[in-house]
């Protein structure tokens, strides 16, 4: 399940989508455009209208040709941007590219501990893009599984207070909702930030807390797919990360552990 077939999903909004695939004799051949998909409206309590769910799908589809998904953006975008950290000193991972000169050239990619050049690290060992991809991989398939565990053991839907967010939160949101949707650039990803962090800092300070209960099975249903991170490409692993990951602890080479944006 790509980031943006969660985006489009009625269910969100109160709606369970069916006849999503296309079949040939009998064979499920490929999935529908979101805009074919049937759906039956009003089969649960959604947490978003329908006018917004028809808004979201509509910015998606008037965006299908920008340039934020193009060849070249496919190919060269960091997907861990901001999100690796060193587990001696916790500062980031600046990412340098070797780059081979045969028939077929080919970009190979590898993390570095930011600070061990200005010497406030020892952490000299590069890990592959790689193997930052097969250690996500690995700890991906541990965590749906705790998480399930968690789920099924503390939580039970039916008797989950209802719990009114602040006009405030609401809105900031929807709002950092619009801004993922936009065609990124300095500004937008400044804007985000601070939505975000605004966003961080009234959940803090909220007495009642209860997990993000929508959030975690929307994670544990994708994480849970086999090829779920080898089939996804880097523009779309950069959305997943920033929307469910705080950071991935890095101990070069081997990723050590990740940490979720949500509390659970």
């Amino acid at each position: 399940m790509t980031i943006r077939n969660i985006l489009v999903n009625p269910v969100y909004a109160g709606g369970t989508h069916y006849d999503t695939y296309d079949y040939d004799n009998g064979q499920r051949k490929k999935r529908k455009c979101f805009t074919q998909w049937k759906v039956q409206w009003g089969t649960h309590q959604g947490i978003i209208s329908r006018q917004q769910h028809e808004d979201i799908k509509l910015m998606i589809k008037n965006n299908t040709n920008n340039r934020w998904v193009g060849n070249s953006e496919k190919t060269e975008v960091n997907p861990y941007t901001n999100i690796l950290k060193c587990c001696q000193c916790g500062g980031g991972f600046t990412r340098q590219y070797y780059k081979n000169k045969n028939d077929n050239p080919t970009k190979y990619w590898w993390y570095q501990c930011s600070n061990y050049r200005s010497g406030r690290c020892s952490g000299k060992t590069m890990i592959s893009d790689k193997k930052i991809d097969a250690g996500v991989k690995a700890l991906f398939k541990l965590k749906a599984t705790e998480l399930a565990e968690i789920i099924e053991k503390r939580v039970e839907l039916s008797s989950i207070p209802q719990i009114v967010e602040s006009e405030e939160l609401v809105n900031l949101r929807k709002s950092l909702n619009g801004l993922r949707l936009l065609e990124p650039n300095e500004f937008i990803e400044k804007a985000i930030e601070e939505t975000e962090g605004r966003i961080e800092y009234i959940v803090r300070n909220t007495d009642t807390i209860i997990p993000d209960l929508v959030q975690i099975s929307a994670l544990i249903e994708m994480i849970s797919i086999d090829d779920f991170w080898d089939s996804t490409p880097d523009v779309d692993k950069k959305r997943f990360l920033k929307e469910f990951v705080q950071k991935i602890v890095i101990d070069a080479p081997v990723v050590k552990n990740i940490i979720f944006s949500f509390r659970y």
